[in-house]
């Protein structure tokens, strides 16, 4: 869809490799494995972000995506599922090297820097991954950027974490502890520091005199939402090699210019004078305050001249598939909401059991007296007789032959599974094949 005119924001939509999704994101013979299209509800992975997007009025995306995964997802955009689901949307499709898989030292922010020349004004940076619940809206997080037009440099978006599962999904899976987090009261971003496990942590005597009542937390994740300056990409091509990942290396630098002069002077012929508002900003400054009257945008009458300071906002939830866990979570979830309706399409033998939290995609045939319980079965998929799934996915064009039972597995695109197979537990990469009569738990 053609754009019509300059947008306020450009959504850049970054899609890895997955790497902690493998096996699902392993490569089925000469045919890539994207992450941004693996399966949750029968809907691929990007389709959530692309959604949000589009709720938010955020029609212009940049889509920046490994070489190799480009034929599968610009396949997907043009489809009649993407372009009726996002009818608003302009999408830009960019792609980076594969070698970058197995590069260390080239992250998001590498890959936010390479394509720099296509963002023209303030941007939103997000990962394909995030499936954000209904109460959730991106205005919140734009609105809080907006509001602050002469003293920000970026807002970001973090959600409070779940305790852990007393029995994980995925046995053995380790998660990455949140970082602790430093914020005052206005919700300013003071301290980013990752290494949590540090037994000191650096406080500058500048930010405490500036922030007396500020709160530690170590409860919140990040969710890979940014919303930044444009002016931000002047100082990520300029030191290039000092950033590689934006939620590591980049914000946690944003976040300390605020308590470093030097940095601010370096970099204030750069940032423009607090003056320079949009009636946008204008309107959208007053409509927070007239709904938070005892907050102010930060900066309307201080006389700041540099945009220094970097927002949090906090949600109460929100989800990553970063994991395989979390994919798993992220199915049941959906799956707890839904009932199954058989269509035309579906081919019911005798005696099926199907229970209504399930779904199942279209075209899949399942056999005689075989059991589906509170789980995702994908397109085209052939289940045999006698067959029992229970709390699994199983993704588009497997084959599950007479007798096998799933149990808390996610199968990969054309999984094969012999007959009486059992499988506890287990995650396969696309195009494996489990020979009959096999087992394999946790």
């Amino acid at each position: 869809m053609p754009r019509a005119g300059p947008s306020e924001f450009t959504a850049v939509l970054i899609a890895g490799f997955g790497e902690e999704l493998r096996p699902l994101t392993s490569d089925h013979q000469d045919e890539p494995s994207a992450k941004a299209l693996l399966s949750v509800a029968n809907k691929p992975l990007i389709s959530f972000p692309l959604a949000w997007l589009e709720e938010a009025g955020v029609t212009d995306v940049l889509l920046l995506c490994p070489e190799s995964h480009r034929s599968g997802i610009s396949h997907y955009l043009s489809s009649d599922a993407s372009s009726s689901s996002f009818p608003k949307l302009s999408i830009a499709v960019r792609t980076f090297l594969d070698v970058f898989r197995n590069d260390p030292s080239k992250g998001t922010a590498t890959v936010l820097a390479q394509f720099a020349s296509d963002i023209e004004g303030d941007f939103i940076v997000l990962p394909c991954d995030l499936i954000p619940p209904p109460s959730l809206k991106l205005s919140t997080v734009l609105d809080r950027f907006r509001m602050d037009p002469t003293g920000l440099l970026a807002a970001a978006l973090f959600y409070r974490t779940a305790p852990p599962p007393t029995n994980p999904l995925v046995p053995g899976e380790t998660l990455e502890a949140p970082p602790a987090v430093l914020l005052d009261a206005s919700d300013t971003l003071l301290k980013i520091e990752e290494d949590v496990d540090a037994e000191e942590l650096d406080l500058r005597m500048e930010m405490l005199w500036s922030h007396p009542r500020s709160t530690l937390r170590t409860d919140l994740r990040d969710a890979h939402v940014y919303v930044f300056r444009h002016q931000v990409l002047s100082m990520l091509d300029e030191d290039v090699h000092r950033f590689q990942s934006i939620r590591a290396d980049l914000v946690p630098w944003l976040v300390e210019i605020q308590h470093r002069a030097r940095r601010r002077t370096r970099w204030s012929a750069r940032l423009p004078p607090a003056a320079e508002r949009t009636v946008m900003e204008h309107s959208t400054a007053h409509a927070f305050a007239a709904r938070n009257p005892e907050r102010r945008p930060r900066g309307a009458d201080t006389g700041d001249t540099v945009i220094a300071r970097c927002a949090i906002v906090v949600a109460d939830a929100a989800l990553r598939v970063n994991t395989l866990s979390a994919l798993l979570e992220a199915n049941r979830a959906e799956v707890s909401a839904a009932t199954f309706i058989p269509d035309s399409s579906h081919v019911l033998e005798p005696q099926v059991q199907v229970e209504p939290n399930n779904i199942v995609g279209s075209s899949t045939r399942i056999g005689e007296r075989s059991s589906i319980k509170q789980s995702v079965i994908g397109a085209h998929c052939t289940i045999g007789k006698n067959v029992r799934i229970k709390g699994s996915v199983i993704m588009d064009h497997c084959v599950l032959a007479d007798g096998a039972k799933v149990d808390g597995c996610i199968l990969g695109t054309r999984t094969s599974v012999g007959e009486k197979a059992q499988l506890v537990q287990c995650f396969t990469q696309p195009g494996y094949e489990i020979a009959a009569g096999g087992a394999s738990e946790k």
